[in-house]
């Protein structure tokens, strides 16, 4: 796989995400109770920040990790949303899709917007005041949390220094670990986790890891990372031993941050002597970190030069380096502190309980997933993931009962995965091993959760057995089931999906007695009978094994589209088989069905092409929801967005185009349409608009609404701008909608002052450009006081279609069949004249207007006599008329392409397909041909009243 493929994954994916993430920030705004938007937010923000700092993109990593902090503190309760908090997510996300238009641009972003997001997001996130130092003896009721690998581990140092021209040191710093913690745990690196992952790695990595495996496996693993250069691996007998001596080497950091405060740039002596002591600690016993950081830091004053102001940015060089160099050992010693010597006390047990939580639920959800995708790799890592995230957050925590338990838990993961890939998704005793796990250290966060320090924590019942069961995961992997069957109860799966909360079931089984589980949750309301139907499904199809997950490829687009055209080719190459005189000739019948087989064949392939072509409106439509928000805002107005029939589909060319349009119309509605709160609450109306976009079918279109309850369209300002900038005259025979259509013109404007948001004129025309380029059309409707409504009509796909070969004269047309509602030999009793002039056909009590297509399109040598030809009553979506043709040539499917710019948009025709025979048949706009009959009212003006009606 090529690089490009890769970095076109990473864009793809960093698009959902950040499309993700903006659907779930302003819908929080919304809901600020809601905290599966938060865990959604926060797992969109970190899964973007893996794949940003697997690519290495360390800005956009950095933010992300920001990011994902400020999520977490509204995830815990520390935060609670605000206006203010949601402007600083949102800021944040503009940088975010900032630095994935200059990576997909092939530029580099400045550090300035990144900087300043971060400000933005430090500015509004928590604050906490320091924690009391905990108790210096530690509680020996609990089993000792051991820092040696289960079952007999070993504990390795690894050092490992990258090439000289590695541009992305704390990229590759990260693989490395990941690798590292793919063969054992890392107890202990320098730089810190956190320093790698905010972008502060450095060339060398040294870590402290304990593993089962031998120091060759290490070895591999590190050198599966590209600009490796180099790998030391050395047993140790304890993963503590010869860790540096933080405080000793504190000491000397601060000697040399104190010389640096004390040294003047224009004493050449002092600057010697402050580099020999940089250059004698850079090679003394230090951590190797350390080491780097002081020896930059005098290379930094010996080749600042003479220049006195190089010489003063040199030394201020050289004091963050100091800083930083005091940082890691900081950093390194704290834990290894915490590593050593855990300490449970109540604000340790409530923060470990709030951190995790949710990370049971990702292990219970991962593992029922797994039952109908046990093929699904990324849900095998999740759960080895979650497993490990949890047992390092309760070493953290001093919770060292959920760390023996995890740890434990970990060891039958790695076990299972090594010795069956697909363990344990189609393990039974595995699986019910690791809900226990899961059931168990949901029981000791319900006691962590009442902890209030003092006394020691008891110890579950079962908490023993349980141990002693997952010590030996060999036994559990290779048990027999009698049933052979996943086992899994309705509680469980309520509890994975957040339907229910463990504690309240437990007390609900013990309340209904030997009642079904599903019958006490909807009686003890902890749970709903829709969510325990659900349950049920769910159970049942994962003991009957059925797998209809669906499976998604990722495509690029243009394979994508070469396909459609090839199918579209297809389509012309075997009409123009199937009206071969060969095909048609009746001696050839057996070639004829032969023929017929595979023109159903080829309309499948169409069918199933066009519909891969398809995407939902939805992304459109989300993306409005923070114009509304951010331009209400800007002008001071209450505003919401509402949103119906959003997962319409329409094809995925037309989404590009529509986008700029829909914009257009929304931020109007907004700026033109709503009224300020006082006003709306001067005229009865709640303070707060509202802009409904919605989507829906119609007569084979897809129609857009915009629809807003504002003050409405003004139709004497309308006239009176008209009439000044010379585009009519007067009103006269003008109705409302007439009027109303004039905004469309090329720079009409009736706002009193211009603003960055509108008032030059520059909008609505481009709109109905936009629109008419896709063959639709715009209409718009209003009523003062109550607000106006923009109406899009447009085809469900420009590519191929189905349509009815008509001819007029020596013309052929196609009309699409989506629109045609029947076709007759009219009677000459049905038919009627309006004032001598417009000609209406009278269908079922219904009277419609005949439009002549000889006569629209100035075809010679057509059927003149209505009662000579055919009549095919069109439906446009707004009414219905007959339209005057010589004769039905039949259906097929057509490719349409656009006629080209040489002839432009020709009024009543979208575009012209080529046919079975070679020529091309020009396909009609029905809309477009009804307006043109309608505009030509010499003929037809009684004929329009009628249809009208």
């Amino acid at each position: 796989m090529e690089m490009s493929d890769f970095l076109d994954v990473f864009l793809a994916e960093a698009s959902e995400q950040i499309e993700r993430l903006e659907e779930c920030f302003l819908r929080l705004e919304e809901e600020p109770d809601n905290k599966e938007l938060l865990q959604d937010a926060f797992r969109a923000a970190h899964t973007l920040k893996g794949s940003a700092g697997m690519m290495g993109y360390v800005s956009m990593a950095e933010l992300t990790h920001h990011l994902e902090d400020l999520l977490g503190q509204l995830r815990d309760g520390k935060l609670e949303v605000s206006t203010q908090v949601i402007d600083a997510l949102l800021t944040a996300l503009d940088v975010l899709k900032l630095l994935k238009e200059s990576i997909q641009g092939g530029t580099e972003a400045s550090d300035g917007p990144v900087a300043a997001a971060v400000e933005v997001i430090r500015t509004v996130g928590y604050r906490e005041e320091p924690a009391p130092a905990p108790p210096a003896e530690p509680q020996t009721s609990q089993p000792a949390v051991s820092k040696k690998a289960p079952h007999g581990g070993k504990a390795f140092r690894v050092r490992v220094e990258f090439s000289e021209d590695c541009q992305m040191p704390s990229v590759r710093a990260f693989m490395v670990l990941r690798e590292m913690d793919s063969v054992g745990t890392v107890v202990q690196s320098i730089p810190s986790r956190q320093d790698i992952e905010a972008g502060r790695g450095t060339k060398k990595l040294e870590c402290i890891v304990e593993t089962d495996r031998d120091e060759s496996a290490l070895r591999e693993a590190a050198s599966k990372v590209f600009e490796v250069d180099k790998i030391e691996v050395e047993p140790m007998e304890h993963a503590h031993e010869s860790t540096p001596a933080s405080t000793d080497v504190l000491a000397v950091l601060n000697e040399l941050a104190l010389m640096i405060t004390q040294t003047d740039a224009n004493a050449p002596s002092e600057l010697t002597k402050l580099t020999e002591r940089l250059d004698a600690a850079a090679s003394s016993d230090l951590p190797p970190i350390v080491k780097e950081f002081l020896g930059q830091a005098a290379d930094k004053l010996r080749t600042a030069g003479d220049d006195q102001s190089a010489l003063e940015h040199a030394l201020t060089d050289a004091g963050k380096l100091i800083e930083a160099a005091m940082n890691a050992a900081e950093d390194a010693q704290q834990e290894l502190t915490a590593s050593q010597n855990p300490v449970l006390d109540a604000q340790r047990a409530a923060d470990y309980v709030s951190a995790s939580l949710d990370l049971v639920r990702e292990m219970e959800e991962a593992v029922l997933a797994l039952q109908t995708d046990p093929a699904n790799q990324s849900l095998l890592n999740k759960l080895l993931e979650t497993a490990s995230a949890n047992r390092k957050l309760a070493a953290e925590h001093g919770a060292e009962y959920a760390h023996l338990l995890m740890e434990h838990t970990e060891s039958l993961l790695k076990h299972a995965l090594a010795s069956k890939p697909s363990c344990p998704a189609d393990c039974t005793n595995c699986a019910k091993a690791l809900l226990k796990s899961c059931d168990m250290l949901r029981t000791l966060l319900s006691a962590y959760s009442d902890f209030a320090g003092g006394e020691p924590l008891a110890k579950p019942a079962g908490f023993d057995d349980l141990i002693s069961k997952l010590s030996d995961p060999a036994s559990i992997c290779s048990e027999t089931d009698e049933d052979a069957k996943p086992w899994f109860r309705v509680g469980d799966i309520l509890v994975s999906q957040g339907r229910s909360d463990h504690e309240e079931l437990e007390l609900a089984a013990l309340d209904q007695g030997s009642k079904p589980i599903g019958v006490a949750a909807v009686r003890s309301e902890s749970a709903s009978l829709k969510d325990v139907g659900d349950a049920l499904r769910i159970q049942q199809k994962l003991k009957s094994g059925d797998s209809t997950a669906e499976a998604f490829v990722r495509v690029r687009t243009d394979r994508l589209d070469r396909l459609i055209d090839t199918v579209g080719e297809l389509v012309i190459a075997q009409s123009m088989v199937a009206q071969d005189q060969t095909v048609l000739d009746p001696g050839n019948h057996e070639l004829l069905r032969k023929v017929s087989h595979t023109s159903k064949i080829v309309r499948e392939l169409q069918d199933l092409a066009m519909s891969m072509r398809m995407v939902p409106l939805k992304m459109s439509f989300q993306k409005m929801a923070r114009v509304v928000r951010d331009l209400a805002q800007k002008s001071g107005k209450s505003a919401r967005l509402v949103t119906q029939g959003e997962d319409t589909e329409i094809d995925r060319n037309m989404v590009e185009v529509i986008s700029d349009p829909l914009l257009h119309l929304v931020r109007n509605a907004v700026d033109h349409g709503l009224e300020t709160p006082e006003e709306r609450e001067r005229a009865g109306k709640p303070p707060t608009g509202t802009v409904l976009l919605s989507a829906y079918h119609a007569g084979g279109n897809v129609v857009i609404e915009v629809q807003d309850d504002g003050r409405g369209l003004n139709r004497e300002k309308i006239l009176q701008k008209a009439i000044s900038k010379g585009l009519i005259e007067s009103d006269k025979g003008m109705s409302d909608a007439d009027i109303f259509n004039l905004i469309f013109e090329p720079g009409f404007s009736t706002a009193e002052k211009v603003t960055d948001v509108s008032g030059r004129g520059v909008g609505l025309d481009v709109v109905k450009a936009g629109v008419e380029a896709l063959r639709g059309r715009v209409t718009v409707e209003s009523e003062p006081g109550k607000g106006c409504t923009f109406r899009l009509r447009l085809p469900l796909t420009m590519a191929i279609t189905d349509g009815m070969l008509v001819r007029v004269g020596g013309q052929r047309y196609i009309i699409p069949t989506v629109n045609i509602h029947m076709s007759l030999k009219p009677n000459p009793e049905d038919l009627h004249t309006v004032s001598g002039r417009g000609e209406m056909l009278k269908l079922r009590d219904e009277l419609l207007p005949i439009f002549r297509l000889h006569r629209i399109f100035e075809v010679p040598n057509a059927v003149e006599k209505l009662e000579d030809g055919l009549l095919v009553i069109v439906d446009d979506g707004s009414g219905r008329y007959a339209l005057l043709v010589d004769e039905l040539l039949g259906q097929q499917q057509v490719v349409a392409k656009a006629l080209g710019e040489g002839l432009g948009k020709i009024p009543g025709i979208s575009g012209g397909a080529i046919l079975g025979d070679g020529r091309v048949g020009l396909i009609i706009d029905t809309q477009g041909v009804a307006a043109l009959a309608r505009d030509s009212g010499s003929v037809f003006e009684s004929a329009e009243a009628a249809f009208s009606q």
